[in-house]
């Protein structure tokens, strides 16, 4: 099943969820945001299997109509996401049953997985009643996304935010985090999944939650207990293409993915450089141009000295992205790569198998024909650096 991502932005502003925001919980507020800002039955997985089991005070009509709306604009057809949207329809059923029947009758009619469509089915047939009903698009979740993104571009936070979210203990709970840094600007769930195709089926939920310009707070979660704070992680620049607001980039007069990820390879920043890199290599159209000669300018200034450990992935996706999407190209800069690197490591991925590579450009790169110092001032990083006080 495809790892799904669902975006979390800074406050719910709706009118259809403002009223009763305030008093809610941090993990409500959370939750509403996964439903509120996802069509994917894997973002909302664990959120689904947690509210009526750990949280049915949580399942009031405010959230069962934004599952509702999260189930009509569902993927309804992947035979995968069968158990996921049982969960979903067993949670309208907690209140209010009836009042979700036409919900339930358009996924019937627009389900093309069998199991899917039976489910849909039965639940219309078996509730009747005739109630006010929900209808799909009362909450407009496109207009919601769009405030997210915006509350989040308006987001400004002091670097001592990253000195208050170190502090954050260990298998903690989100309710502190809130205490101590406030609402984040956005959140992203995820939950990895392992099977061996047969008996082994292995699923181990995460949810990130990220402040603008100072890091990530991640979390997993524990069946029995609920989310437990694993680990603070203070990066002002590598979480930057998850924010809300990149969805709007045009729109909001932001720098485009090509023009972020050209900062985040100049930005002496593993992690960003990492992150830029590995994005290139794995999309399915070519790598700009741009990008790929200033990956190979990095490996050619680094590779005869020894390259810092949170160094070393970045310089490894460089090689990956060159060997798989610039084709012949980068062939001597990899074979100079190879011959000299200190790096036993950035060695061994600058041998891996040149492939072709349509669409890139044939002419072999010059060494020294782009200037970093000169790239470097085009594609400036956007926030300072932050330094971590010492720990004794």
């Amino acid at each position: 099943m495809k790892f799904l991502v669902a975006t979390l932005l800074l406050a719910l502003t709706g009118p259809a969820l403002a009223a009763a925001g305030a008093q809610k919980s941090p993990l409500y507020w959370t939750y509403q945001y996964v439903i509120a800002s996802s069509d994917e039955e894997l973002s909302v997985a664990q959120l689904v299997f947690d509210l009526p089991e750990m949280h049915p005070e949580m399942c009031d009509r405010e959230m069962l109509d934004l599952l509702a709306e999260f189930l009509a604009n569902a993927n309804v057809n992947d035979p995968s996401y069968r158990q996921g949207l049982k969960e979903v329809f067993g949670i309208l059923e907690m209140r209010d049953a009836a009042r979700y029947r036409t919900v339930a009758e358009q996924v019937a009619q627009k389900a093309k997985d069998s199991a899917i469509r039976s489910l849909a089915g039965r639940y219309a047939k078996k509730y009747q009643q005739s109630v006010p009903q929900y209808l799909p698009g009362t909450i407009d979740r496109a207009a919601l996304r769009r405030q997210y993104a915006l509350d989040a571009l308006a987001a400004r936070h002091p670097a001592e935010l990253a000195v208050s979210l170190a502090t954050l203990p260990l298998n903690g709970g989100v309710d502190r985090q809130f205490v101590v840094a406030g609402k984040p600007d956005a959140v992203v769930g995820y939950q990895r999944r392992m099977t061996d195709g047969l008996f082994v089926h292995i699923r181990t939920p995460y949810m990130f939650h990220y402040y603008r310009g100072i890091g990530r707070v991640t979390y997993q979660y524990k069946n029995g207990i609920g989310w437990l704070m694993r680990k603070v992680t203070i990066n002002p620049l590598a979480f930057e293409p998850v924010m809300p607001y990149r969805d709007f980039a045009a729109e909001f007069k932001l720098p485009d993915d090509e023009s972020l990820e050209m900062t985040m390879l100049l930005s002496g920043d593993g992690p960003s450089a990492q992150t830029a890199a590995q994005n290139n290599h794995d999309r399915p159209k070519p790598a700009p141009t741009l990008v790929m000669d200033t990956a190979a300018e990095l490996l050619l200034a680094k590779y005869p000295s020894p390259i810092e450990a949170d160094q070393r992935d970045a310089y490894g996706w460089f090689c990956r992205l060159l060997s798989k999407k610039g084709g012949a190209r980068y062939a001597k800069v990899l074979e100079t790569v190879a011959a000299g690197a200190v790096d036993e490591k950035l060695r061994r991925y600058a041998e891996l198998k040149i492939e072709s590579a349509p669409g890139a450009d044939s002419a072999p790169y010059v060494p020294g024909s782009i200037k970093l110092e000169d790239l470097a001032s085009v594609y400036p990083v956007p926030y300072p650096s932050i330094t971590m006080p010492r720990t004794q």
